[in-house]
């Protein structure tokens, strides 16, 4: 009797630590927005809210070949500004994600096209328009 309450007890103990790494495991990261890494309220929030997972990826892997420890596309997206209605901020973020094409960059692009909203308004206005003058940028997913 005493072998069998030693065995509950000890299986117990297992499920309950195995309970705790997954809780562990997705505990969220907190950020304030706007931050020192992403200085723009909307683009602050969409990578720490919907599209952390992706940020968090592209991050391991830019660190993985020996660069710098942060996704490339984050800091070039940095260095746009924060206005989504200057032509000069526009171009210089439609350039970001253009060239940024790893398997990372690519799934981190593609969320933020689906989350930011007018990243968004640029990827739908080119979909099925009927315009052969408009193409759909090729970031868009």
């Amino acid at each position: 009797m005493t072998i069998q309450r030693s065995v509950l007890v000890l299986a117990s103990l297992l499920f309950v630590a195995d309970g705790i790494k997954g809780f562990l495991k997705h505990t969220l990261k907190s950020h304030t927005c706007p931050n020192d890494r992403f200085p723009c309220e909307i683009l602050c929030t969409v990578m720490h809210g919907q599209c952390q997972t992706k940020l968090d990826d592209c991050d391991a892997y830019a660190a993985a070949l020996g660069g710098t420890a942060t996704c490339s596309i984050a800091d070039c997206l940095k260095s746009c500004g924060c206005s989504h209605t200057s032509a000069e901020d526009k171009s210089c973020k439609s350039q970001c994600l253009t060239t940024h094409t790893s398997m990372y960059s690519t799934s981190l692009v593609h969320c933020v096209a689906n989350n930011t909203p007018w990243i968004k308004a640029v990827c739908d206005a080119n979909v099925g328009d009927g315009d052969p003058t408009t193409t759909k940028p090729t970031w868009c997913p």
